[in-house]
């Protein structure tokens, strides 16, 4: 028995006579053993995007978090020498997206679910290394006046420290520097990521 000719675009069984399918005009005809797999007739759109839907984000998120702290800690250093914080926010982003990529495998990809994660990472990390920066400060200010306490007691006195309208003022005047520098540093990711999806 005759093995089959297929149209290797649609699937569509050519008569033996024929040079080009009915069904889609494709002149891309071969025996039934030559059909590609389902696989290899998958657009590389569809390809990509099975891909980045079965991606980790729970790894995602660790490897964010983990890489973001490192961004936290270049923040509270660089709050010690007066450089401005908004550095240091633009840091914690790039880092917190490559620890997401890092993590699950995807360094160059990227979804609105990655930026989201990536951008509530990076404002938490912020707020905790700007808390820890001014309790530093506070820290400081009492070893000067020779009290005798650790900077953990510094980090338990900033809620009574923050009723200070100016120590309040100073530190929402650094998060809102923070927090735009790090929205800025968000919009190439979003730009590329709607370029991929026009191309895709």
């Amino acid at each position: 028995m005759e093995e089959k000719r297929i149209c290797r675009r649609c699937g569509a069984e050519v008569p033996e006579y024929e040079t080009r399918c009915r069904s889609c005009g494709s002149e891309d005809i071969g025996r039934a053993e030559a059909e590609p797999s389902a696989c290899a007739q998958a657009p590389a759109g569809d390809a990509a995007k099975n891909e980045s839907s079965g991606e980790n984000v729970l790894a995602g998120i660790v490897g964010a978090l983990l890489l973001g702290l490192v961004g936290g800690l270049v923040y509270f250093l660089l709050y010690q020498i007066d450089i401005i914080a908004g550095i240091s926010a633009v840091v914690i982003f790039v880092l917190a997206n490559f620890g997401y990529g890092l993590f699950t495998g995807n360094t160059k990809g990227s979804s609105v679910r990655r930026v989201i994660i990536c951008f509530v990472i990076t404002a938490i990390v912020i707020f905790v290394a700007e808390y820890l920066s001014c309790a530093f400060e506070l820290y400081k200010a009492i070893k000067e006046e020779g009290m005798g306490l650790s900077y953990f007691d510094a980090v338990r006195l900033m809620p009574e420290a923050l009723k200070d309208p100016e120590v309040n003022r100073a530190i929402l005047g650094d998060l809102a520097i923070a927090y735009l520098f790090g929205t800025l540093a968000a919009i190439p990711t979003v730009i590329n990521m709607v370029k991929n999806k026009k191309r895709g």
